[in-house]
């Protein structure tokens, strides 16, 4: 089989990428159709931010009359089930309904839709047929953040956020974010079992990261510094960078900052509006990877680094 399960990607095209990223590294998940990603680990889904559900996989194929025969092979026994179908993209041609009977018929046991014991889950795509046990899932975490006291306009979408802390965090990291701004990725981090620490410039962002990391249970660990300047060793760094295109700095002080920045983990994710690749590789890192994330007209870009 592809993998022992099968996990669906939310967000729109401009988050696909990332939505993709956080998988793999989440869970060494690997893309195996439209929106659908395949791993052999059981992941918590609350804990991240685009893997919207998922399946223990039982059958695949081309098709749906071949992934039912399969089911039928199985001999899958069951009482008071439901069977969801999910179809990627949403204009797919296929009938739901359809597709749900055949499934039910190659079942052992009576449908239930009103009060399921057992939940079956099939995703149709073009590719092909996955059919399995539904997953459970609690409201995402991330969520919870959404109702912070203090935001800005240029903070990261909250979904956005919890996956770009998962393309690093992992728990009992001593990460550091030197451009605070209102903390949402402090928050996040914080939330996934990471020591955090937040810097910024703006007396009143510092004020307002503390007030939302005390406010979710945190401690309030961020304080007023220049970021070219915030000094100390962590494990990782977490941060959107404050000088996009609307600001007027130049690219000598780009190059400052990144400096400074790459100077105080020796891995990190940066993500910035701007194109910041020759001033990563000049502060003497290895660029990884580089992650398109669009939302309405903005477009950043998600960088990850190793030091050499």
């Amino acid at each position: 089989m592809t993998g022992r399960y099968i996990y669906q990607l939310a967000g729109d095209e401009g988050s696909r990428d990332l939505a993709r990223a956080e998988a793999a590294a989440f869970c060494d998940a690997e893309q195996i159709a439209y929106r659908l990603v395949a791993s052999d680990q059981r992941v918590r889904l609350e804990r991240t931010g685009y893997l919207a559900g998922g399946i223990e996989l039982l059958a695949e194929g081309p098709d749906v009359k071949t992934a039912c025969e399969q089911v039928r092979r199985l001999g899958l026994a069951a009482e008071e089930f439901a069977i969801d179908v999910v179809r990627l993209p949403g204009g797919l041609k296929l009938s739901r309904r359809e597709a749900a009977n055949a499934f039910a018929l190659a079942i052992e046991g009576r449908p239930n839709l009103d009060d399921p014991g057992e939940r079956f889950t099939v995703y149709a795509t073009p590719e092909g047929v996955w059919f399995g046990r539904a997953l459970e899932m609690d409201v995402p975490q991330w969520k919870r953040f959404v109702a912070k006291l203090h935001d800005c306009s240029s903070a990261l979408p909250d979904q956005a956020a919890r996956a770009v802390c998962n393309l690093e965090v992992r728990g009992g990291e001593r990460v550091v974010d030197p451009c605070c701004g209102s903390g949402t990725l402090l928050m996040n981090a914080a939330d996934l079992g990471a020591h955090v620490s937040g810097f910024d410039l703006n007396k009143k962002m510092v004020g307002a990261t503390n007030a939302n990391l005390l406010y979710f249970g945190f401690p309030a660990s961020a304080e007023q510094a220049d970021a070219t300047k915030v000094g100390g060793n962590y494990d990782l760094v977490l941060t959107n960078l404050p000088y996009g295109k609307m600001s007027a700095v130049s690219p000598a002080d780009e190059l400052r900052l990144v400096r400074n920045i790459v100077k105080l983990a020796p891995r990190g994710v940066l993500i910035t509006t701007n194109d910041v690749t020759d001033a990563v590789r000049e502060a003497g890192t290895r660029l990884e990877r580089t992650i398109p994330l669009s939302k309405f007209t903005i477009t950043r870009k998600v960088y990850q680094y190793r030091s050499e």
